[in-house]
């Protein structure tokens, strides 16, 4: 029942506050990842939503305990096979030929 309320209760603000519902999401997924530390879906999508908003190294933590948990999971590792690259493409500085492009 305590899972139920806490979701309407997320729902009903993720509708009034449209700039607030990713920030609800994570909070949801990292609920249950505390209710459930050993499982996998709230883990994963909690790790997705990171690297969608940039969070490149804490999507990657959640995503390699993910493969941790279960080492089967190809979502986790297609979802790090997606994220790495971006997040290399971040680091790298920008050169005077690649301006030019």
């Amino acid at each position: 029942m305590e899972m139920i309320v806490m979701m309407d209760s997320l729902n009903t603000k993720a509708a009034n506050n449209n700039n607030g519902e990713q920030g609800l999401r994570l909070q949801w997924y990292r609920k249950q990842i505390e209710l459930n530390p050993r499982g996998t879906e709230a883990r994963y999508k909690l790790g997705v939503l990171l690297a969608r908003l940039g969070r490149f190294e804490e999507a990657i933590v959640q995503l390699k305990n993910v493969i941790a948990i279960d080492s089967n999971h190809l979502a986790a590792r297609g979802a790090l096979r997606e994220i790495l690259p971006q997040m290399e493409a971040r680091r790298k500085p920008v050169t005077s030929k690649q301006e030019a492009r």
